[in-house]
């Protein structure tokens, strides 16, 4: 590409990776809320009804498992995007390619305190907090 078309490329892919990382929070945060509001519900009910407890804990089980592949899917297409990115800049700018790689950035794919793996982490938890809960609740009760 010899015009400036590249440059809207470049940014459409800083476009679409920023739509990611917004998806990506609004539907771990709206997860977290479903099942903080569920387990606040269940453990204020007095008859504890078994099977209903663990259609619930089976659903928020299910729910807190796909929000954990939604945030390792979504990291994979912002990586996907930056590669893009990384691509197009290099191929129609070699100077500003230069000055923008020639500083060492630090991997963070094994970070565990990167936000996607602290996401993750949270959901963990609040799947081990609903399992045991829900044990708890359904078996000692």
């Amino acid at each position: 590409m010899s015009d400036d078309s590249w440059k809207d490329l470049y940014k459409i892919q800083y476009e679409r990776i920023a739509k990611h990382e917004d998806e990506r929070l609004r539907f771990s945060g709206l997860v977290v809320i479903i099942t903080s509001a569920v387990l606040a519900y269940l453990s204020k009910i007095d008859v504890v009804n078994v099977p209903i407890l663990l259609l619930m804990g089976g659903f928020l089980v299910a729910i807190n498992l796909t929000a954990i592949q939604f945030i390792r899917k979504s990291r994979y297409w912002v990586g996907f995007h930056q590669k893009r990115a990384k691509a197009l800049l290099e191929n129609n700018s070699e100077k500003l390619f230069i000055q923008l790689y020639s500083v060492e950035k630090k991997d963070s794919e094994g970070d565990l305190f990167r936000r996607p793996n602290l996401q993750i982490n949270l959901h963990n938890a609040i799947l081990v907090i609903t399992i045991l809960h829900i044990l708890i609740t359904a078996f000692y009760v």
